[in-house]
């Protein structure tokens, strides 16, 4: 066993953890902590370390015939709800990439319901510990011929399926400086187009209803597989609904050529429509693909969507507030092993309750920008009777970003036109965080500094 490969295997420690350890020790020793804490401390880093050793030896013990070596998993660090372990500046970051909600916002995001119980909250766990995760991006070579088979695959399945013929699928290379490299295709006739994406990390599909005219109006056909249309009774339970899925799932499986057991209804209400939803998504996935899919509304590896659209975009759309039949489909299928993409960091012991009220009432709250400026842009809204609380993963976006859980707390602050309530939805992060407090202030100087250069150009 050479040893460059011993000391490359414990260059798999990130430095950012031992530098943070050497900090948390030296902050438990200021505040006078009794000596059993500092060797219980001491005796945590010198585990985690042999750990990672023994991770790294491993791992080259574990080369395979073709000579490379086999990933090696990280030690996961344990820490407790009175040790910073992260700081403020490091939990703002996973509101950096696209808006929470749909929405970029300062201090909360808006959300609209009939009622607090249609809300889509997600129950605080009983769960003492929750782990934090990094995303890493892991490397995937483009598969052009791949792709190629999977579009006429799923092509072909949908024209079985539909029992209308459709046109030969064409693909193509494509670059943006938004999407970046990828690889598109695109099949039609004259009830359906069919769209595919490839991705270096990802593979999509989509199933869209052609729009059709008749006379002065617009609207779109349903989607209609092996004789059965493909709709959802809204004013049913989420219960009823998956229930009455059970055979046209079956179809959209072999269309697709995955299946899945697990389902989740998301409904969206909005302020525009009279009619009950303005959306229904229902994602057909494996819960268990990624831990933290029962913290998400929408799935964290492979699934399908059926998308149901009640907004009146043209004059023969179809509102309705019972069954939906205007919908599209589709499938997202991860070119890389999402178990392996997201890294368990830390298992961390969440901060109760209580503290994050504390947060909360302090206006240490994230969800888009911080700078408190901006925060007052927006119309006041004091949560100190908030009408309820719940929890959710929030995910950074690109290689090394943060995934980290956060308490969420709604307030009721308005009514809608069409009869709905407006809800102010804000995050307080519910593992323990440092520099609160200069974070913001921080946030606000670099407010004003960009404020002033641009007002003086």
């Amino acid at each position: 066993m050479k040893k460059n490969r011993i000391f490359g295997a414990m260059g798999d420690i990130d430095d950012r953890h031992i530098e943070r350890f050497a900090e948390i020790e030296s902050e438990i020793l200021k505040k006078g902590a009794a000596r059993i804490k500092r060797r219980v401390l001491l005796s945590l880093i010198a585990a985690v370390l042999s750990t990672a050793i023994l991770c790294g030896a491993f791992a080259v013990l574990s080369i395979g015939k073709d000579g490379e070596e086999e990933p090696s998993e990280r030690p996961v660090i344990k820490i407790d709800s009175d040790v910073a372990f992260y700081e403020a500046e490091d939990v703002a970051s996973v509101f950096d990439g696209p808006a929470v909600d749909s929405v970029k916002t300062n201090a909360y995001v808006t959300i609209d319901a009939p009622s607090l119980d249609e809300l889509d909250i997600i129950p605080v766990p009983e769960e003492e510990y929750l782990t934090t995760y990094r995303k890493r991006e892991v490397d995937k070579a483009f598969d052009p011929i791949g792709f190629s088979l999977d579009v006429k695959r799923i092509a072909s399945r949908f024209a079985t399926a539909s029992g209308k013929e459709i046109n030969e699928p064409d693909t193509e290379f494509e670059s943006d400086r938004y999407s970046g490299d990828y690889y598109s295709g695109e099949c039609e006739n004259e009830d359906y187009r069919l769209r595919f994406l490839q991705s270096p990390t990802v593979f999509k599909a989509f199933i869209y209803p052609q729009m059709q005219k008749n006379g002065e109006q617009y609207n779109f056909p349903p989607i209609v597989l092996d004789g059965m249309t493909l709709s959802v009774d809204q004013r049913q339970s989420d219960e009823e609904i998956i229930e009455s899925l059970s055979e046209i799932k079956e179809s959209l499986f072999e269309v697709f050529g995955a299946e899945f057991s697990d389902t989740k209804v998301v409904r969206n209400y909005g302020s525009y429509t009279e009619n009950g939803v303005e959306s229904l998504s229902i994602y057909l996935y494996n819960e268990s693909d990624n831990p933290i899919n029962p913290y998400v509304l929408v799935p964290h590896s492979d699934y399908i969507q059926i998308y149901f659209d009640n907004v009146q975009n043209y004059s023969g759309d179809v509102v309705s507030d019972g069954v939906l039949t205007n919908c599209d489909v589709s499938y997202v299928e991860h070119r890389v092993d999402v178990k392996k993409s997201y890294v368990a960091e830390a298992s961390v012991k969440i901060i109760s309750l209580e503290e994050a009220e504390e947060m909360l009432y302090n206006g240490y709250v994230f969800g888009g920008h911080s700078c408190k400026l901006c925060m007052e842009a927006q119309e006041e809204i004091s949560f100190e009777d908030y009408d309820a609380v719940g929890l959710s993963y929030v995910c950074g976006e690109g290689d090394d970003a943060l995934v980290i859980p956060f308490y969420t707390f709604y307030q009721k602050i308005g009514k809608c036109k069409n009869g709905n309530f407006t809800y102010a939805k804000t995050y307080v992060s519910a593992v323990k965080v440092s520099g609160l407090e200069e974070h913001f202030d921080m946030q606000t100087k670099e407010h004003k500094s960009q404020f002033t250069e641009n007002f003086t150009k």
